[in-house]
C-alpha cells in the first residue's frame, strides 16, 4: 500500500481550442494530515489514504486521458514505469 498525499490538476491554455486544459495530472506521495477516503480527497479535503499500484492505475485511468502528462512527486517503486507501458507521459519532481 502507498500513501497518497494528494491529487490535483496544474492548468494550461490550449492553443488549439483556446480553451484551458487541465493539465498535468500531479500526484504527491507521503502522509499529509488525517486518513481519509479518495473522495474526499478529490474534493479538497485534507489528509491522505492507502492505495495499491493497481488501485493508482485504476484512479488515474478515471481522471485522465492517457495523453495528459502526469507529474509524480516522492513517488512509490514501479508506478512510474506500469503508466508509461499504460502509455502515460511521466514527470518527476523532487
Amino acid at each position: 500500500m502507498h500513501a497518497l498525499a494528494q491529487v490535483a490538476f496544474g492548468c494550461q491554455w490550449d492553443p488549439s481550442t483556446g480553451h484551458v486544459r487541465a493539465w498535468p495530472l500531479r500526484l504527491s506521495f507521503g502522509t499529509a494530515g488525517p486518513e481519509t477516503t479518495v473522495d474526499a480527497m478529490l474534493d479538497g479535503g485534507p489528509g491522505h489514504t492507502y492505495l495499491t499500484l493497481d488501485q493508482l492505475l485504476s484512479l488515474i485511468a478515471e481522471l485522465t486521458e492517457p495523453d495528459t502528462p502526469i507529474e509524480l512527486i516522492n513517488s512509490p517503486p514501479g508506478l512510474a514505469y506500469r503508466l508509461h507501458v499504460a502509455g502515460y507521459h511521466v514527470a518527476f519532481q523532487p
